[in-house]
């Protein structure tokens, strides 16, 4: 059940509904404006640091339970967005769930869409079972609200599957 603090007002505004997510994460505003209607407003909050929250996203392609993609060139398996440190805080590890299959070398890393710079990249791996991928040191973190590739790629024809990312703070 979110916690609903009382209804406050603001003179310039009017009344607005404060409703916060359990965990404190998001709060949305509900106004009563001056001419009657009603607006809803998102306000992020920063993550706390220190090694105990993530955000995990998981990713399935029609019944399998990974994302793959077979090529020896960088290419987009998936796009998240990402609020930006101002909004979030900075991350302190990012990790992949992942395999090759064939026994072959893969490599995935993430890229800002709107600059094209590498945030992250993790080493050439060769883990045919399911298993926990470091993507290394982080930079160029975007500091505003911005679209993230999720960017695999393998060697000899194997194929890169991720299952999910892990961003730790």
């Amino acid at each position: 059940m979110p916690d609903l603090p009382a209804t406050a007002f603001d003179p310039t505004v009017g009344p607005r509904l404060l409703l916060r997510s359990p965990d404190g994460l998001l709060e949305e505003e509900v106004f009563l404006n001056n001419d009657g209607t009603l607006s809803i407003g998102t306000t992020p909050k920063k993550i706390q640091t220190g090694g105990t929250n993530s955000i995990i996203v998981c990713f399935t392609d029609n019944t399998k339970s990974y994302i793959g993609r077979v090529s020896n060139v960088y290419g987009t398996m998936a796009y998240i967005l990402f609020g930006g440190t101002n909004n979030m805080g900075t991350p302190s590890s990012i990790q992949v769930l992942g395999n090759s299959k064939n026994s072959n070398l893969m490599q995935v890393r993430l890229v800002c869409s709107t600059t094209g710079n590498v945030i992250a990249e993790s080493v050439l791996v060769n883990n045919t079972t399911i298993a926990i991928i470091d993507l290394g040191t982080i930079s160029n973190l975007p500091t505003g609200s911005s679209i993230i590739e999720i960017q695999g790629r393998s060697e000899s024809g194997g194929e890169c599957r991720i299952s999910s990312l892990n961003i730790k703070f």
